[in-house]
This record gives C-alpha cells, structure tokens and sequence, in this order.
C-alpha cells in the first residue's frame, strides 16, 4: 500500500522521476510500481500483448461503468481509469486481460466495421493494443477479480471490508453485491477494478488475518462478469457502497 506521501510522488512526478520512468520503458504518467519486473513492458510480439489503451471515454467514468461495458471478452487481470489530460484529452484508461486471445477479442470487436464499437456512456471510445505491452499473467485459472466473502455479519459487511482492505492496499470497486443478508450470515460479492494487488492481495488478507479464520469467514473466487458468456449478476447492492 502506498502512504499519501508516496501516493503523490508518484502521481506528481518530478521532471527526473519522469526521466526514469522513460529510461525504463514505461509512460512517463504511470502510477504504478515500474521497478517491479512485472510493471515494466514485455519484449513480446504485438500478437501476445494482453493490454489494451482506450481513449475518448466520459469525463468523469467509473471503474464500475468501464467494467460493466466489457461482456462475454474474458478475465481482467487490471483495469486502470485516467482522468481527462491534455496528452489524451477525454477520459482514458487502460485494460489487461489474462490472456491474449481476450485482449484480441475486445480490439476486434471494438473496431471491425459493421459493430457498433466500444460503447461507454453514448461515447463511442477508441480501442487500440497499449503499447507497454504485457505478456500474459501467472495466475491459477480460478482466480479472478471477483471474491465471495461469507461469514458473521459484523465482519462481512461493507463498511468493516473496506476498512480492512484500505487498511492493507489501494483498490477500486466496480460493484458489491449482496448474495445472503441474514440475521446472522452474510454472503457479499466484491468486484474489484483488478484481480492484481486487489482480489489476490484481499484473499490473501481476509485469509490471514486471524480474526476473520477464527470466526469461520469463508472466501473464493467467482467468475468475473467480464469472462466469457458470464451475465452480470441481477441484484446489485452498489447503492449502498459509498462512491
């Protein structure tokens, strides 16, 4: 997790640090992490690159709204919302799938003549391979960004998880859906914005953290709304997660 010293170092770049992230192959306005080998772009050709770049999306989109406009494509490894730059003007953002055979999808669906393209909020945005290019991801197959969280309701609940799991990490939310609210169970669905240093960051905690073992707090993973032929769950508890 990054404090907020790191936090706006890293989002406020010196003319140096943007110097560096240049020299070591990576967008001068990247937020993230580019020493760790698997921030930095992969020597790998175009066909094998899981990432894509969108430009022209709404002002003000959400991780919700970019998500939910990606159906029956595949896994999302990370999805990243940049706001409004001179550089890209409207909104952008960039999307990692796990693999590149999705990545491919959405870029042909999203600009084959005759479709409708990526449709985001009556935009209609521009999809194109990102060229920090990545390979595809190490993960187990039934990993996801999507985690089912069950146990006693004064720990499964949004406002005790997001303490915890701001506590831990930075995240973003597309959704938290509520499965069972019992007198004594709840069963919550968390969608995070990615799967990396999110959903596996956040099973790793709930799992360690003694507290929620003891009491019996169960987790897995479920299938991400994003995969293939995977409709998006009917009953959505989004009005009750703070923005």
């Amino acid at each position: 997790m990054l404090n907020p010293y790191a936090r706006a170092y890293k989002e406020n770049p010196t003319p140096d640090e943007v110097a560096r992230r240049v020299a070591a192959g990576v967008s001068p306005n990247y937020r993230g992490d580019y020493t760790l080998v698997r921030n930095r772009p992969a020597n790998i050709p175009q066909h094998e690159n899981c990432s894509v770049f969108i430009t022209g999306l709404p002002p003000n989109i959400t991780t919700h709204q970019l998500l939910a406009a990606i159906r029956d494509t595949g896994r999302v490894w990370a999805s990243v919302v940049y706001p409004p730059t001179w550089e890209y003007g409207p909104s952008a953002a960039k999307v990692t799938f796990f693999t590149a055979e999705a990545a491919q999808t959405f870029l042909r669906r999203s600009n084959s003549a005759g479709q409708p393209g990526f449709i985001v909020g009556n935009r209609r945005a521009r999809v194109c391979p990102d060229r920090n290019r990545v390979a595809a991801p190490r993960a187990p197959a039934d990993h996801t960004r999507v985690l089912s969280i069950a146990g006693p309701k004064e720990l499964v609940n949004t406002a005790n998880l997001s303490a915890l799991f701001s506590a831990a990490f930075v995240y973003e939310t597309d959704d938290v859906i509520a499965l069972v609210t019992g007198n004594v169970i709840n069963v919550l669905e968390w969608h995070f914005g990615s799967y990396r240093c999110q959903a596996e960051w956040a099973w790793r905690r709930l799992r360690s953290d003694a507290t929620f073992r003891q009491a019996g707090v169960r987790v897995k993973f479920e299938r991400d709304p994003c995969d293939r032929s995977v409709p998006y769950p009917l009953t959505s508890t989004r009005n009750y997660y703070p923005p």
